[in-house]
């Protein structure tokens, strides 16, 4: 897990003594991967927003990230009220003398929330600028149980149907708690955004259907793999799930060359 180093003040670059911060604390953490992902750019626009940033050395990459992350509270209670939000709300959590920057930090924003909490921001009204989160990748499972607070986990499944996909499209369950644990998502250790990972993906991915698990036939000793269930395959697709993978990991889709030209041939034939 990456902690976020403190530097001057809690968000950055100090701007006015008189005009601290108003954005709620971030978290103190975020998956590490996520870190080299967010200083990618995406995007001529935000290409452009970032070397302008650089360049008058107003607000430096890492302070850039801090701003971004300070959103994220205050998009997830959203999220979980199933509200929508606009530009408007969202800029009172920015502070005034970085407002200039809001469509780099909102960009940065964006992605942490895809990347972490697989949301993602779909706009609803351009005359307002208004914008509601939905889960990603096509999935129509918002992370959340009603009984349990806390954060979407939508993340958290996206990461492992990818994995899933990635081993030939089943993978035994030493292969998931593996990879999983080189992302520093211990199944073991109860888990500060996914908590009990186990209970999770056995119990809720696999009941919800968008996992199927079951014993490997003739495995001696026994094996059990995860392969991707019914609802994952009717709600989401290989190249939304490598699209996403390929985001995290801050390289272009064709990078996986075999999975890409599986998951290519997969959209073929949902078109034909």
């Amino acid at each position: 897990m990456l902690a976020i180093p403190a530097e001057g003040t809690a968000f950055g670059i100090p701007c006015d003594p008189q005009s601290p911060p108003r954005a709620s604390s971030p978290p103190t953490a975020l998956v590490s991967s996520v870190e080299g992902e967010m200083e990618l750019e995406q995007g001529s626009r935000s290409q452009g927003s970032e070397n302008l940033l650089l360049q008058r050395n107003m607000l430096g990459p890492l302070s850039l990230l801090r701003y971004s992350i300070s959103l994220v509270p205050f998009l997830l209670l959203r999220y979980q009220m199933r509200q929508p939000v606009n530009r408007a709300e969202i800029l009172t959590h920015v502070v005034s003398c970085h407002r200039n920057f809001f469509p780099a930090i909102f960009n940065k924003t964006r992605e942490c929330m895809k990347l972490v909490f697989g949301t993602e921001m779909k706009k609803l009204n351009t005359i307002h600028r208004s914008y509601i989160l939905v889960p990603a990748a096509g999935l129509t499972y918002h992370g959340l149980r009603s009984d349990v607070p806390g954060v979407p986990k939508t993340g958290l499944l996206i990461m492992v149907l990818c994995f899933i996909f990635r081993s030939g499209n089943r993978a035994s369950e030493e292969v998931i708690w593996g990879a999983l644990c080189k992302m520093g998502i211990c199944v073991e250790r109860r888990h500060y955004i996914y908590g009990n990972i186990r209970r999770l993906v056995m119990g809720d991915f696999v009941r919800l259907q968008y996992l199927e698990y079951r014993q490997v036939p003739h495995a001696n000793p026994v094996v059990y793999e995860f392969l991707w269930g019914p609802r994952a395959r009717a709600e989401t697709t290989k190249m939304k799930i490598l699209v996403h993978w390929a985001k995290f990991s801050g390289l272009d889709p064709r990078a996986f060359p075999i999975l890409y030209d599986e998951a290519l041939r997969e959209e073929q034939r949902r078109q034909a």
